[in-house]
C-alpha cells in the first residue's frame, strides 16, 4: 500500500503539465499495465502460452515508448527517479517473465500493474476518468483471476454500471456480460476478443 502512495503522489509530480497529449499518454500507461497483468495471467492459466507471452513483450515496448514520451517534460530530480523506478518495474517483468509461471509470479505482476494503475488513477483524479478501454480491461482482468483462483480486489460494480451505459446498445457487450458473468465457463481468449472489438468501436 505505502509503494501505491508513494507512485501516486510522485505522478502527480510527473505530469505536473496537462495536455491532452499527457492525459492519453496516462490512460494509455494504465491501459497498458492492466493488459500486461491479463496476459501474464494467460501465460499463468495456460502455462504454454507463446501468444500470450509475445504480447507481454509487445505490451513492455509500448510501456517503454510511453515513458520515454513522457520524459521529454521531466525536469526536476524526483521527476526522474520516479521514471527510474517506473523502468525497474517493466524490468523486474522482464525477470519474471523468464521464470516458470506460478501463483506467486502471477501475483507479483498483479502488484506491479496495480501500483501503475493507482498511480493513473490517481493523477486522472478518479475512476471515472479513466477510458472505457481501461475498464474493460480491468473487468478481464477480475475474470481471469476469478477463474484462476486467484485474489483480485478490483470493484467491478462501478465499472459494469459505466461500461453497460457507454455500450448498452453494442452487441458485443451484450455477449461480453453474458460471458463474463458464467462461473462454469472459461473462456478468457473469447472475452478478450470481444472488449477488442468493443474498443475498437466504441
Amino acid at each position: 500500500m505505502k509503494i501505491i502512495i508513494f507512485v501516486s503522489l510522485l505522478l502527480l509530480s510527473l505530469f505536473a503539465k496537462e495536455t491532452n497529449t499527457t492525459l492519453k499518454l496516462v490512460n494509455d500507461i494504465a491501459l497498458t499495465s492492466q493488459k500486461i497483468a491479463n496476459n501474464y495471467l494467460m501465460i499463468y492459466g495456460q502455462k504454454d502460452s507463446f501468444g500470450a507471452q509475445r504480447r507481454v513483450f509487445e505490451l513492455i515496448l509500448s510501456l517503454e515508448d510511453d515513458y520515454r514520451s513522457l520524459a521529454k517534460d521531466v525536469k526536476s530530480q524526483q521527476q526522474k527517479q520516479m521514471l527510474e523506478y517506473l523502468s525497474y518495474n517493466k524490468d523486474e517483468i522482464k525477470q519474471i517473465l523468464k521464470k516458470e509461471p506460478n501463483k506467486e509470479n502471477a501475483d507479483e505482476i498483479q502488484d506491479i500493474s496495480k501500483t501503475l494503475l493507482e498511480g493513473c488513477r490517481s493523477y486522472l483524479g478518479g475512476e471515472e476518468h479513466l477510458s472505457s478501454s481501461v475498464g474493460l480491461e480491468m473487468l478481464n482482468n477480475s475474470y481471469i483471476a476469478r477463474s484462476l483462483k486467484l485474489e483480485s480486489d478490483i470493484d467491478v460494480t462501478n465499472i459494469e454500471n459505466n461500461l453497460s451505459k457507454e455500450f448498452q446498445n453494442k452487441r458485443s457487450w451484450r455477449s461480453y456480460k453474458e460471458l463474463y458473468e458464467k462461473r462454469d465457463l472459461f473462456v478468457p481468449n473469447l472475452l478478450m476478443i470481444l472488449s477488442e472489438d468493443l474498443e475498437a468501436n466504441r
